[in-house]
């Protein structure tokens, strides 16, 4: 907070305990523009450096149970660089956590029936189903593990595949050289299917009818080829997850997506 009888600076927006820490990398900054609070970070800001390029701050306090999700994401970026932003530095320091990645000109993907991004987002999804086993060593959590809680058949979501497993439209950004996929945080091993059928929850929030959602997700030919009802154990963890999470949150978007989870988990037991 600035008082009244202090000049406000760029860098008076940045948390005063990790402040000296991020000016020693940036140097004196132009601009700081705050683009708030989410689910996976404190603050995230774009900072703009009197010399030098933007850089996009994502932060996150000690104090945070998903603290660790920072450490995950600064692991994970350099074997992901064909599809995320680069980057470029972080710290630990003043009891944050943070990232600062290379700065995109871009916007957030449309979802909606209709929109121009759904095949780009059908072939990025393909890409990254064929990308080969994820790397070792960097303690990812396996899939079955992840959703065990969730389900007594979550074997059946084991594989090598490194996973983005947030498919937020927030999250797969649009620039004019092609998608970029943001935030790994919850990056995870597992079946090379599982991100292509996570989407179908956000399709069905964004306005798809459920089979017009798996209509779009069956594009990927790795969710095509997959046993149906490995997807159908999938999908009722997923709506399971997203009950919990409406019940424990109450927020409106909580709702949203266990509607949209539980109206595709059911076309899924119809269909059976």
């Amino acid at each position: 907070m600035v008082s009244s009888s202090t000049v406000a600076t760029p860098e008076s927006r940045l948390p005063e305990a990790v402040r000296a820490a991020v000016l020693a990398r940036t140097g004196p900054l132009r601009a700081v523009r705050i683009h708030g609070q989410g689910r996976n970070n404190d603050l995230a800001a774009l900072l703009t450096p009197m010399s030098g390029p933007v850089v996009f701050l994502k932060a996150l306090h000690e104090d945070r149970p998903q603290s660790w999700t920072q450490a995950r994401e600064a692991a994970v970026n350099p074997y992901v660089l064909s599809c995320a932003p680069q980057l470029l530095w972080s710290l630990a320091d003043g009891g944050w956590h943070v990232n600062a990645f290379e700065a995109l000109q871009a916007r957030a993907a449309r979802y909606a029936p209709g929109s121009n991004d759904l095949v780009p987002i059908v072939e990025l999804l393909t890409t990254l189903s064929q990308a080969g086993p994820a790397p070792e060593g960097l303690g990812l959590s396996q899939m079955p593990a992840r959703m065990s809680s969730l389900s007594t058949d979550a074997g059946v979501l084991a594989g090598t595949t490194l996973l983005h497993t947030d498919w937020n439209p927030t999250n797969v950004q649009v620039t004019v050289d092609g998608l970029r996929l943001v935030d790994w945080a919850w990056a995870s091993v597992g079946a090379a299917w599982v991100d292509a059928a996570g989407w179908c929850v956000w399709l069905i929030r964004a306005g798809h009818t459920p089979a017009g959602a798996e209509a779009w997700a069956l594009r990927v030919p790795v969710l095509a080829d997959t046993d149906p009802t490995h997807v159908d154990v999938f999908a009722e963890a997923t709506a399971t997850l997203w009950a919990g999470a409406a019940t424990q949150r109450g927020s409106t978007w909580h709702a949203d997506l266990a509607a949209a989870a539980a109206a595709w988990s059911e076309h899924r037991r119809m269909r059976r």
